[in-house]
């Protein structure tokens, strides 16, 4: 049975071929045949309905159609194809060199963790006291925190590199 992972303005969905003429949405099967008038026009029947879709853009897995008036942004991938995105997504993240900066200007409040330390994506660092509220900034990437340029109580500039991550 093949699976693809279907994304219509935002919503993912899993589409599952049964075989020629039958698939599998969300658990439910209907029976489907898709005709091909020219190009950009098509005609798709999902059991006793039919949609007359115009193809309005095509970029390697994106296609963008029109049907009955309304506009729909479909991305198409394979589990594969998921797999492959977010283990790229992840080595690219974990050969990082990269100084952290303050996002605005404030007061060190307080260094959660230590230099030479290993820290993961997400994971707080530092405490920074902007107009009286508490941010926390965060490691955007996984890695070894390399080297605290700041000290706890003291003030920040917007842009003032706070840390870095190896």
């Amino acid at each position: 049975m093949n699976e693809v992972y279907v994304s219509i303005n935002g919503k993912e969905k899993v589409v599952q071929f049964i075989n020629g003429n039958k698939v599998l949405v969300e658990g439910k099967e209907f029976q489907f045949d898709l005709s091909k008038d020219n190009e950009y026009h098509y005609f798709l029947r999902l059991d006793k309905k039919t949609f007359d879709i115009t193809k309005v853009a095509k970029d390697k897995n994106k296609i963008a159609i029109l049907t009955k008036g309304n506009y729909f942004e479909c991305i198409v991938r394979s589990k594969l194809e998921i797999n492959a995105e977010t283990i790229l997504a992840h080595s690219e993240k974990s050969r990082h060199k990269e100084d952290v900066v303050s996002p605005m200007p404030g007061m060190v409040l307080k260094i959660q963790k230590k230099e030479n330390e290993e820290i993961v994506i997400g994971e707080s660092v530092l405490i920074l006291e902007a107009m009286k509220m508490e941010n926390e900034v965060t490691s955007p990437f996984s890695g070894l925190l390399k080297k605290i340029y700041v000290q706890e109580n003291t003030p920040v500039e917007k842009g003032s590199k706070l840390f870095r991550i190896e």
